[in-house]
């Protein structure tokens, strides 16, 4: 009889024990990273631009950076030194909008804005605001990484004085070009 109590005691506590385990829950937390909309991750490119070296109506050259901040939205911060005798420079930024198409191929629209020193023999201070219409487009194939844009519209050109001109915002019509990451 002792033998018998004591094999249903050892049967009772792994029963026992048995359920406890089964009523325990552990509960895990899970994050979800931050996405843009529409699952679109940042991309950047880098490259020139011809314009913006010093006003942006010349034919100087500069750097450039392309930001794809959204599926429609992108940023083209850019800077140039043309001359360093006399010193002039310029950099600005153009806000780019979809108008049609996608970010590899299409057409947009936007708001440029720049800032910097021009002039020979002197140089004098300019600010120049100007809207832009352009198309955009990946070379594709090989060069895929590669997207060149055209940028053209008015520009209001402040210094001194006033000047409004309808032209392209350089002789190659606004062309840019950057390799895209």
């Amino acid at each position: 009889m002792k033998k018998l109590f004591l094999v249903s005691l050892v049967l009772a506590s792994t029963v026992f024990a048995a359920e406890k385990k089964t009523t325990t829950t552990t509960t895990t937390k899970t994050t979800v990273a931050p996405s843009y909309s529409s699952g679109h991750s940042l991309k950047w490119g880098i490259g020139f631009a011809t314009f913006g070296g010093s006003q942006i109506s010349n034919t100087s050259h500069s750097a450039s950076v392309l930001l794809e901040l959204s599926d429609v939205v992108a940023l083209q911060p850019f800077f140039g030194i043309p001359t360093s005798s006399p010193f002039t420079f310029g950099g600005g930024a153009i806000l780019k909008y979809n108008l049609h198409g996608n970010m590899d191929n299409g057409f947009h629209t936007g708001l440029g804005f720049a800032l910097g020193t021009a002039g020979t023999p002197t140089t004098s201070f300019f600010a120049d605001i100007f809207p832009v219409l352009g198309m955009h487009f990946s070379l594709g194939g090989h060069v895929s990484n590669l997207k060149l844009s055209f940028d053209m519209g008015p520009i209001f050109h402040v210094t001194p004085t006033f000047v409004f001109q309808l032209t392209s915002i350089s002789a190659i019509g606004g062309a840019s070009l950057h390799y895209m990451f």
